[in-house]
């Protein structure tokens, strides 16, 4: 027989050789050791990263998995931004409130603003603004 071949009996020698060797078996038990002393999240995360790296095909399915998860987060947030309810005059709901307020609190039920300030029933001074904080 050729050493170049794999025969049978040259793995198996190699491979009872190597559960003979100290230096392998100290290091089978090392990495068991640290291996056990991982709280049960990290255990998870270490064999979750093994999975994904064991194969060609885990790691292009994490990958495509990861970019569209991340396009999916990207256009969510881009339509709450630019779409939708986001994207209403604050203006209008802050006046609105204000009207609200003013009917509910002052009984003012026809209040509105003219040229930027707020209209006040005849015979009211309206109130100065007050001191700016420091």
């Amino acid at each position: 027989t050729t050493r170049g071949t794999d025969d049978p009996i040259d793995r198996y020698s190699r491979g009872y050789d190597a559960s003979l060797d100290p230096f392998t078996n100290f290091t089978k038990q090392e990495k068991q050791k640290k291996y056990e002393s991982l709280k049960i999240h990290e255990k998870f995360a270490l064999n979750f990263a093994k999975f994904i790296l064991s194969s060609h095909q885990s790691r292009t399915f994490f990958v495509i998995y990861f970019i569209l998860v991340h396009i999916l987060i990207f256009l969510s947030l881009y339509k709450m931004v630019h779409v939708g309810s986001s994207v209403r005059d604050m203006t209008q709901v802050c006046f609105d409130k204000f009207r609200e307020h003013m009917a509910g609190v002052h009984g003012e039920k026809n209040f509105h603003f003219e040229h930027g300030h707020a209209h006040a029933p005849p015979g009211v001074v309206p109130a100065a603004a007050p001191p700016p904080h420091r």
